[in-house]
């Protein structure tokens, strides 16, 4: 009861109904997995294609060159931290949550640190 009440004074914590936490998680997790299928395409297709350029160049007699040029890596998925989260509290008995400032920009508004990469970013926007 005092950790509640300690909380409920900082302003940087949030309670929130779990239930509703939980359907804002999975709706995020479709989300993420629909723009990374898409950024694995866009991904693919960028290097197919600097993939045939390079082999066009060896058959026309070009230098041997092993490594892509293109310094952007793979898209990763951050499936299994939704589904974490999503198992957590869904096996949570509590009716409400307590969200910390970060938390809730993260679960709730979608801003985690990782979605600020290059590749999420880079190839998040090509497929849009």
């Amino acid at each position: 009861m005092a950790l509640q009440a300690a909380l409920i004074e900082n302003t940087d914590i949030v309670q929130v109904k779990r239930l509703e936490l939980l359907e804002v998680l999975k709706e995020n997790l479709k989300k993420h997995v629909d723009e990374y299928n898409l950024a694995v395409v866009e991904y693919r297709k960028d290097v197919i294609t600097e993939m045939t350029t390079l082999l066009d160049s060896i058959k026309l007699g070009g230098p041997v060159i092993t490594g892509l040029k293109n310094n952007v890596s793979a898209p990763v998925s951050y499936e299994k931290e939704y589904n974490k989260l999503i198992r957590k509290y869904g096996m949570s008995v509590d009716e409400t949550v307590y969200l910390d400032d970060g938390q809730f920009d993260s679960y709730v508004m979608d801003n985690w640190s990782w979605k600020r990469s290059v590749s999420n970013t880079y190839y998040a926007s090509k497929s849009i």
